[in-house]
This record gives structure tokens, C-alpha cells and sequence, in this order.
């Protein structure tokens, strides 16, 4: 891999950038290999902060042309295992399952690094059901449970509505629309939802509208969020690809997480995530 230039979260700004191993698998937003890396036993993806060949830096005696900065970003690695799971046959994902064989992927060795991550076993319990036959010899089982998932992600919602004042994105988006205090909350809830639906697939984040009882807009509002490319420019259409930071990425059109999904899936009597957050 060639040089990059990367931003460190503050408490690691003492450790130095050659320390880090970067590692691909499959963002469960854009389907995509993507640059992930564990620190401190805790899961990080790599963002673009900026476009490429905006700037260039002098390093030690070279120029880096190519001056695009990167940043180690926290990421849940529940919404990784959630994904792995949802690409399972149905009668795979029924079964009782050993971490092991859960990450394994002969095409995509990456994913046996979440492994490493602190405490993984005990945060698999918040999205499956656990059989444990011996703690001694770790032979502990998982299997996927959707009930469980969507109750996480609830809570997840409910974090993001409480703190929403605190973060600017939300802020943005919800400043960009009136808001009578009878539907603040509802439309709290409809913002979080869109952005989870960012790490989660469309029918799991259909199921999370329909399990928070959020309810369509009322005949004479029309003020219902929807968030555009610009809201969400440190979000998806700012992820980091493969071939972005080899710099052999080609040129092609910035689709969302969303469109990139869909452009794959058969779309044949499916209606957009939009319709659903549209008054009838």
C-alpha cells in the first residue's frame, strides 16, 4: 500500500501511523471492500476527509502527490456481524454457530481480524442467541435473532434522539425543516432511522420504522425529512474504497449507500425507502 496521511483520534495521537494494520471487508453500508483496522482491541474504519489531489505533502525527503487526509473513525462491529448474518442462506442462519466459522471467508481474510475485538463474544449476545457447551474448552454457539437486533438498534434510536442537540448533523437536518413540538420527537425518530439505515440493510430498516411505530406525516404538513448528499458529506458518499487509497480508483459517477444497494437488487414491485417516509 502506498502512503497515506492519517488523522488519529486524540487519546492516540502517541502512537505512530506504521503501527497501524489496515485490514478489507465488506462495509455493510456500500457492499464495498473497505479499510477497517483494530486499536486497543477496538474496531476503527478509514474515512476520506478530503478529495484526492487537492493538496500534496512533503514526506521526509519525498512528495506525496496524491495529499487526500484520512481519519481512524470508531465503528460498532455489531453492524458488521448483522450484515454477515443477513448474507447467510436462511437455513445457515437458523443454526447455532461458533465464532470461527461465523467470520470465516476464504475470499475476504479480513474478517477474521474482529476476533481481536475487546469483549466480542460478550456484544454478540445483544444480536443472538447463545449456546454455551463449555466455557472451559470456549465452545460457545451464536445464532442470529432479528428480535434482538431491532431491539439494539431501538435503543440506538433512542440514544441519537436523546443527544440529537449535541450533534450537528442531526441539528442541520432537523434546523432545515419547521417542526411544531407535537411532532419534534416523531421527527427526531424519522432522522435516526435514515441515518441508521447508512450501516443497515433496506429490509431490516423498513422492519426498525415499522418496530418504532413511527407514523406518516399528517395530510397537511409536508414537512417530512429526507436527507440529501450535502447533509451527509462526512457520511457514506466520503468512504473509503480500496482503490482510493492504492490510487488506482477509476473515475465513475458518487452514488449514495442507498442507490449503490438498490442498483444491485431486483427492484421489480419494490418501492423506494422514500415512499415510506412520505405522507400518503
Amino acid at each position: 500500500m502506498s502512503n497515506i496521511i492519517i488523522f488519529i483520534p486524540n487519546n492516540e495521537q502517541k502512537q505512530e501511523c506504521s503501527n497501524i494494520e489496515l485490514f478489507k471487508i465488506i462495509h455493510p453500508s456500500s457492499g464495498l471492500l473497505s479499510y477497517f483496522c483494530i486499536k486497543n482491541d477496538e474496531l476503527y474504519e478509514l474515512k476520506q476527509l478530503s478529495n484526492e489531489n487537492e493538496r500534496s505533502w512533503f514526506i521526509e525527503n519525498s512528495v506525496k502527490e496524491e495529499g487526500s487526509l484520512y481519519c481512524l473513525s470508531p465503528f460498532d462491529p455489531l453492524f458488521i456481524f448483522i450484515n454477515i448474518f443477513e448474507k447467510m442462506d436462511d437455513k445457515k442462519k437458523k443454526l447455532y454457530q461458533p465464532l470461527d466459522i461465523i467470520l470465516y471467508n476464504d475470499e475476504i481474510l479480513g474478517y477474521s481480524e474482529l476476533n481481536k475485538i475487546k469483549n466480542i463474544e460478550k456484544r454478540l449476545k445483544e444480536i443472538c442467541d447463545i449456546n454455551v457447551l463449555s466455557i472451559e474448552n470456549n465452545e460457545v454457539f451464536y445464532k442470529f435473532n432479528e428480535d434482538k437486533v431491532l431491539n439494539w438498534l431501538t435503543i440506538k434510536i433512542e440514544k441519537l434522539c436523546t443527544n440529537f442537540n449535541k450533534l450537528k448533523l442531526c441539528r442541520n437536518l432537523l434546523n432545515k425543516y419547521e417542526a411544531s413540538p407535537e411532532d419534534l420527537e416523531i421527527k427526531k425518530k424519522r432522522i435516526s432511522v435514515i441515518l441508521m439505515s447508512e450501516y443497515i440493510s433496506l429490509n431490516l430498516t423498513l422492519k426498525l420504522k415499522d418496530s418504532l411505530n413511527i407514523p406518516e406525516p399528517t395530510v397537511n404538513k409536508v414537512n417530512y425529512v429526507y436527507a440529501n448528499d450535502e447533509d451527509l458529506i462526512y457520511n457514506n458518499n466520503k468512504r473509503v474504497s480500496i482503490d482510493e487509497v492504492t490510487g488506482e480508483m477509476k473515475k465513475k459517477k458518487t452514488l449514495t449507500a442507498g442507490q449503490k444497494r438498490l442498483a444491485k437488487a431486483n427492484k421489480s414491485g419494490m418501492k423506494s425507502l422514500e415512499f415510506f417516509f412520505k405522507k400518503k
